[in-house]
Formats: C-alpha cells, sequence, structure tokens
C-alpha cells in the first residue's frame, strides 16, 4: 500500500515538474537556439563586437561632479591634535561638582522633591 502511494506521489511530482518546465523554461533553455547559432559567428565578426566599455553611472564615473565623500579621520590624528593643542576636553574634579552637591542630604531632599513637584505640574 506505502509503496503505491509513494509511487504515485512521485508520479504526481513529476507531472508537476514537466509541467511547470513549460509554462516556465529555464533561461539557458530560452536561449539554446542562439547558442546555437553563435558557433556559425566567424572570427572576423567576433573582432568587430564593440567593447561594451564603462557600464556605471556617468555622475558615479566622472570625479568632477560627485560631492566628496565622507572619510572618518583616524584616532590617532585626533589624538595627536590634542596633544599639539594642549586643550582637553575633560572637566576637572572641581568642575565635575554640581550645585545639588553643595546641598547637605536635608536640604539635597528638599530640593528633589520640589524639583519632582514642578515637573509634575508641567505633565
Amino acid at each position: 500500500m506505502d509503496k503505491r502511494r509513494k509511487e504515485r506521489r512521485e508520479k504526481r511530482f513529476q507531472e508537476e515538474i514537466e509541467k511547470f518546465r513549460q509554462e516556465r523554461p529555464k533561461i539557458q533553455q530560452q536561449f539554446s537556439d542562439l547558442k546555437r547559432a553563435l558557433s556559425r559567428v566567424s572570427n572576423d565578426e567576433w573582432l568587430s563586437i564593440p567593447d561594451v566599455g564603462d557600464a556605471r553611472n556617468k555622475r558615479e564615473r566622472n570625479p568632477h561632479v560627485r560631492p566628496d565623500r565622507y572619510t572618518p579621520v583616524p584616532d590617532t590624528v585626533l589624538q595627536r591634535a590634542i596633544n599639539q593643542t594642549g586643550r582637553h576636553n575633560t572637566l576637572s574634579a572641581a568642575q565635575l561638582v554640581t550645585q545639588i552637591m553643595l546641598y547637605n542630604i536635608v536640604q539635597r531632599e528638599n530640593f528633589l522633591y520640589s524639583y519632582l513637584a514642578l515637573a509634575g505640574d508641567k505633565i
């Protein structure tokens, strides 16, 4: 019983493949007649075929038309510039102290509660 089902399934599968290939042949099959015709082309005809050239877009080929491309600067160049100028973008410990750090704990809590109350009013 299983053998007959398997045979029917395989037969149906083969029929579906054949039907599919008839409706949508492979590209190789579509151009097989043209490939056969190429065997009759003479050597002179082959040499007379023009070169394709550059198939890219004209804007890509012309360097004067395209805008400059962005290339990120390496970290070594940035580090060298920082070392030469003597300026740094880091804060000292004294600069890191904010106004809220200057309050004592009770004042800090009162400040935070009032700040949160103001933020709640804005919503």
